[in-house]
């Protein structure tokens, strides 16, 4: 299978995250796991609690941040509209996906959250988490094997126009700010995404909120990401 550079990865996850977050695949999950989003009263509640929690596990799932690679932002700002709790919700859900990646028993961890999550009580819906459980695994298997189209080959990663850099160096930040509070969590990673894209005025509002420690964590990654630009 040919190799891929970063940017180009970024474009294969908006179109996988796009097609495991649509209203299809929100339908079938549904009845994989016995969730009712079409109820007599409040079908169009259920239907937009599914299909955010459903995107928001995806993108815990995704290996690279959304927000970095621009993936997902539309589907983001149309569930924003329709959730007026949306933001809070997905802030509280990232930081709770990513430290259940971290554990022994990670699908199962995010199974149990995700039932819950969907009113669904997962002591009565065994059956259920084990499907989600499934799917977890199944879609982590489907993100890696996109990025490690980029990992296996770091030269042309390098080399790619626009000022590629490595997606494992963010990998390896987005790891390490998962016990960061959310919002200073965003905005180390809209810091990165600024650097990136060379947008001085949001690194300068956004850098006064974070710690000293803080905002050293963020001049490490950026620092290694301009040294992979320069090629060095």
């Amino acid at each position: 299978m040919p190799s891929i550079n970063s940017i180009e990865c970024a474009g294969r996850f908006a179109v996988w995250l796009g097609k495991k977050s649509s209203l299809d695949a929100a339908r079938t999950f549904a009845k994989e796991i016995g969730y009712n989003d079409s109820p007599f009263f409040g079908a169009r509640k259920a239907r937009v609690r599914l299909l955010g929690e459903l995107l928001m596990l995806n993108v815990a799932l995704a290996i690279i941040d959304p927000i970095l690679a621009s993936l997902g932002e539309s589907d983001l700002k149309v569930l924003e509209q329709r959730d007026s709790q949306f933001t809070r919700k997905y802030e509280q859900r990232l930081t709770e996906y990513f430290k259940i990646l971290h554990e022994s028993q990670a699908a199962l961890g995010l199974s149990f959250t995700m039932l819950e999550s969907l009113g669904l009580p997962p002591i009565n819906n065994f059956e259920s988490q084990l499907k989600i459980a499934s799917y977890v695994a199944e879609t982590l298997k489907e993100a890696v094997e996109i990025l490690d189209r980029v990992t296996n080959s770091p030269e042309q990663s390098l080399q790619a126009p626009h000022g590629a850099y490595d997606p494992r160096i963010l990998n390896e930040f987005r790891r390490e700010i998962t016990t960061w509070p959310p919002d200073k969590a965003k905005a180390a990673l809209l810091i990165v995404r600024a650097t990136i894209s060379g947008d001085g005025g949001v690194i300068e509002r956004l850098q006064g909120g974070l710690t000293l420690t803080e905002l050293r964590s963020v001049r490490r990654v950026v620092e290694r990401i301009s040294a992979m630009r320069r090629g060095g």
